[in-house]
């Protein structure tokens, strides 16, 4: 699944938060998110960014990649080995290049089958200096040469000497170091996590977040400590968890932390966690934040929308009055898998500008959606929210009360589509529910004796 369809999954995710919240409430935005880099082309892999303090005044960039390796067409013989044709260039605003990687790395396509997951995970380091940067990964499948190219634009962080916070890696993989590993960090093995997505069926499931600590106050002959607090808040900004650790002895200037998050109770949806850590000894504090998702089942990387029941139905609901009617058939038959490319699919095929970042059309759409929970009665299952949804804001709006020849309150929108069409809406139990009795739309009901039926 490329990078557009990426965006897409997260653009349905966060209107559909939105459309859930009470109209008193404030939804994040779309940019408020830090979300992972997802490819285009052929072939789909992810990739995150991770920044601490470097050596001699640079930077360590940390970039981990995922692919799914079931994109992969196998050797025609078992002797040849596999190999993903990998590419890494990092550009300063100038265009030159200050790191060029291209490699050829073998890999096995043979599913792990203690826990399903079917992916190649690896990282590579790079000391920068601070300032703007441009990412650009590419992966291609040496035998089919499908292809995936990702670019991201960054700004390298500048630590300097003062006390500061690196940027959260979170881990769904943790054990102790056996020998030299691209992952180790203080002893440890922390594979990385670049979707940032993780399963919550599985009671087992962990999720562990390692940072680093830079500049504190520190003196040998001296005891000093200090603290961190972490909260963990969904999509609505609601706390779901927090911790705190008081009184932790430093061991030097800087130091590395591993903190386990719990996951196994949490539903499937974003949430952030933020971190917060306080230097005891002059109480300067510093703060870094991280997105995530869980997800309702077993995580692949193909999987990037929550698949509930409830979730099944919105992402019909959003789509409902805009898909043909084999469309809708065909939804309903589909797996939970089957359902979520379908939805991203639609969306992709109804993008009037593809070379672009932005689905103007599904962002237009989202608009009316949100337009309609608020300002029409029944909400999305409202006549007059289908007709807005499917042909936007009327040209002119008609309103007639209760008259000596109509006895319920009629409201008529006119468009111009195709010539002059009307479309007239009678509150026929005078709850403000309207209820569309005629138009002349080819499309949609027809009653030319409407009136007849409303009549004093």
């Amino acid at each position: 699944m490329n990078r557009r369809l990426k965006n897409l999954a997260v653009g349905i995710l966060l209107f559909g938060v939105a459309e859930a919240l009470p109209a008193q409430e404030t939804p994040r935005s779309e940019a408020e998110f830090a979300l992972p880099s997802w490819s285009t082309g052929a072939l789909s892999f992810v990739a995150d960014i991770y920044q601490f303090e470097g050596r001699g005044g640079k930077t360590a960039i940390e970039i981990s990649y995922a692919v799914d390796l079931s994109q992969f067409v196998a050797q025609p013989s078992p002797s040849q080995s596999q190999v993903l044709d990998l590419g890494i260039i990092l550009r300063e605003p100038r265009g030159n290049a200050v790191v060029d990687v291209h490699e050829r790395q073998p890999i096995t396509l043979s599913r792990d089958k203690a826990d399903g997951v079917f992916s190649f995970i690896n990282l590579r380091r790079f000391e920068l200096s601070p300032g703007p940067m441009a990412l650009q990964v590419s992966m291609r499948d040496s035998v089919s040469g499908r292809e995936g190219i990702l670019n991201q634009e960054f700004v390298v962080r500048d630590f300097g000497k003062i006390f500061s916070l690196s940027d959260l890696m979170l881990s769904a993989q943790l054990q102790k170091a056996q020998g030299k590993s691209v992952f180790e960090k203080g002893g440890l093995i922390v594979v990385p996590l670049p979707s940032r997505s993780i399963s919550v069926a599985d009671s087992l499931s962990q999720l562990f977040v390692y940072f680093e600590i830079n500049n504190m106050k520190y003196a040998p002959a001296e005891t000093s400590f200090y603290g961190i607090r972490y909260e963990v808040h969904d999509a609505r900004q609601n706390r779901v968890f927090a911790n705190t650790r008081t009184h932790l002895p430093k061991a030097g200037n800087n130091s590395s932390r591993i903190e386990k998050i719990p996951v196994a109770g949490l539903t499937p949806g974003r949430y952030r966690l933020s971190l917060r850590v306080t230097d005891l000894a002059t109480q300067q504090a510093c703060s870094a934040a991280v997105d995530f998702a869980c997800t309702p089942g077993p995580q692949t990387e193909a999987m990037v929308l929550t698949m509930t029941a409830e979730d099944i139905q919105k992402y019909f609901d959003q789509i409902k009055y805009v898909a043909t009617d084999r469309e809708r058939k065909i939804y309903w038959q589909l797996s939970d898998e089957g359902k979520q490319n379908f939805v991203l699919e639609f969306w992709k095929s109804k993008d009037p500008t593809p070379g672009t970042p932005e689905n103007e059309f599904m962002m237009e759409h989202f608009r009316r959606l949100a337009y309609c929970r608020e300002k029409f009665p029944g909400g999305l299952n409202s006549d007059m929210a289908k007709i807005y949804i499917k042909y936007g804001s009327p040209m002119e709006v008609s309103r007639d009360v209760s008259t000596a020849k109509i006895n319920r309150p009629v409201e008529i929108w006119t468009y111009a589509l195709d010539g002059r069409r009307e479309f007239v809406f009678v509150d026929r139990t005078s709850d403000g529910r309207y209820v569309l009795v005629h138009s002349n739309h080819p499309a949609e009901y027809s009653n030319p004796n409407w009136m007849e039926d409303f009549a004093n």
